[in-house]
């Protein structure tokens, strides 16, 4: 995705010039490998953020992925085992099972990150519906069959955040006034839900402020058979 990395490379920049690293917050990071524009950008250090993953065996490999190494001793990178959403409690996800399928042909069917708290009336996450009528037969047993539930653990955008002094941008400049440096707010902010992306992004267009860079990903899944878990 050229102007992705373009628009993330000028993020950069213009933190450069301001003398601070870039700061981004990802919801739905996954393993920091798949499906993942910012991945490059992280790995080289210069960048601090928090990345946000609710799937716990997805979370351990997102963790692995961006541990501390002699080249970058010191990432400066906040893990948050959570999912967004509206309220703070438990939720159920949808998702296909660790080694349910073969993992070139989930891979290849873009299976491999598709997760959701939305599902239509087959119980598939709106990733795996947009291409399940074009499988086989044989493949559509398989993909059903492999379904499963994750109980994940929930809360709005701005709880999970404050955890790690990060604010949304509206709530910053009140919140800084009372207690100078205790709240930041972040230049990038990238997140891919599957079908929950709008639903977060309207806790973030509530309070963003101008001048901010935000990396979507939208794309037409679920539709009216689509219903949150």
């Amino acid at each position: 995705a050229p102007l992705l990395e373009d628009a993330l490379e000028k993020v950069e920049k213009v933190a450069r010039l301001r003398g601070l690293p870039p700061s981004f917050v990802q919801v739905g990071a996954m393993d920091g490998v798949g499906h993942d524009h910012m991945t490059a950008f992280v790995q080289s250090g210069r960048w601090t953020g928090v990345l946000i993953e609710p799937l716990k065996d997805m979370f351990e490999r997102l963790r692995q992925h961006y541990a501390p190494s002699p080249a970058h001793p010191q990432q400066k990178l906040h893990f948050a085992n959570m999912c967004v959403a509206e309220e703070v409690g438990k939720r159920t996800m949808r998702r296909l099972a660790p080694h349910a399928m073969d993992a070139q042909v989930v891979e290849a069917l873009g299976y491999d990150g598709s997760s959701s708290l939305l599902s239509d009336t087959k119980g598939l996450p709106p990733g795996m519906a947009l291409s399940f009528e074009s499988l086989s037969p044989h493949t559509q047993q398989q993909v059903l069959a492999g379904l499963v539930e994750e109980e994940v653990d929930c809360a709005p955008l701005q709880d999970i955040l404050q955890r790690y002094a990060i604010c949304l941008p509206g709530a910053a400049s009140s919140r800084q006034a009372e207690t100078p440096d205790t709240c930041s707010t972040f230049d990038v902010f990238a997140v891919d839900t599957e079908g929950y992306d709008l639903k977060i992004l309207q806790q973030l267009f509530g309070a963003l402020g101008a001048g901010k860079s935000t990396l979507t990903e939208a794309g037409a899944g679920g539709g009216e058979d689509a219903k949150p878990s």
